[in-house]
């Protein structure tokens, strides 16, 4: 196997150094400043956006240099500032909301369909989890309401809904309707790769075949557009496996966390990592990209670290 191919997984033993410094500051500093820099973070990026869709004519960036992992950060950001809707200080909810908002439309002007969806089902997870006994019927609706608006708008301002226009009315059966070439081959490639994957399916093909795989299918792509099948046409069924088990790590280590006042927030923030790439990844990279590896270590390990006992705490409140 080529080095090359190797070195950038030494970007997650790297996290083993940052999750020993990031251990000084308790767990009550950590995640608050998590979702207000993302909320920040999707607030600041906004203008930019704008500017590229609207100005340049092109799909938002971000600065990132691809439309489709600036999708997926702006995604994630928006949906960690909702946990700062939770704060009792009104400027951070103000700034939480303006944060989810941000991130969303982000995502839209990214013109990245496969995570237009993330916002919009982890704000529901959000709002059944922490508000349901408290918020009215009519408070309810009017959520759905605004962010049904919210959606509508985002994909009409982004000149989106032109593909789901057509989506939909080729299945309905209007055989005349010409798919944009995103979705016929992805299908393609999919269909190939289930084939590729049923001539090796417990070990794959090697991830330093992966690019030779593809070109078999008549295609110069350096993965499927599918996470999933990427890993099982790469390592098969054991890759399968590898990749759901980094998937879901910050889940489990939230779910296992000690039972303190940030506990509710701290697992919603882990389901939200892992349903940005989960959902984005059936249509694109999961990991192997060093942006989406990045983001995802660098979230995981905020999880991880706020997860773990402080010692002092604990001597003290014995």
């Amino acid at each position: 196997m080529e080095l090359r191919k190797i070195a950038p997984q030494i970007l997650f033993l790297a996290a083993i150094p940052i999750m020993w410094r990031l251990a000084i500051s308790p767990g009550e500093s950590l995640l608050p400043a998590l979702w207000r820099g993302a909320a920040i973070g999707a607030i600041a990026v906004l203008p930019l956006a704008l500017f590229q869709l609207y100005g340049l004519g092109e799909r938002a960036e971000g600065g990132s240099g691809n439309a489709i992992p600036f999708a997926l950060t702006s995604a994630l950001l928006s949906v960690t500032s909702l946990a700062g809707l939770l704060d009792d200080n009104r400027r951070f909810r103000i700034l939480a909301g303006a944060g989810f908002v941000s991130g969303y439309i982000c995502v839209f002007l990214a013109q990245t369909k496969g995570l237009m969806p993330v916002p919009l089902v982890c704000a529901l997870v959000f709002a059944i989890v922490f508000f349901r006994q408290r918020i009215r019927i009519g408070q309810a609706v009017g959520l759905l309401v605004l962010l049904s608006t919210l959606v509508v708008a985002g994909l009409y301002g982004s000149g989106s809904h032109k593909r789901f226009h057509d989506v939909a009315q080729r299945a309905m059966g209007d055989e005349h309707v010409e798919l944009d070439a995103s979705y016929s081959v992805r299908w393609d490639i999919w269909v190939k790769a289930v084939s590729a994957i049923a001539d090796a399916p417990l070990e794959g093909h090697g991830v330093q075949n992966r690019r030779s795989v593809i070109q078999s299918f008549g295609y110069a792509y350096s993965h499927m557009h599918n996470g999933y099948l990427t890993a099982m046409v790469d390592n098969g069924v054991l890759g399968l496996v590898a990749l759901l088990g980094l998937l879901l790590s910050p889940l489990y280590i939230a779910w296992r966390a000690p039972r303190n006042t940030l506990y509710g927030r701290r697992l919603f923030l882990a389901f939200s990592l892992v349903a940005t790439y989960a959902i984005g990844g059936l249509t694109n990279f999961i990991f192997g990209h060093d942006i989406y590896d990045a983001v995802f270590l660098w979230t995981g390990i905020v999880i991880a670290v706020s997860a773990t006992p402080d010692p002092i705490t604990d001597e003290l409140s014995a």
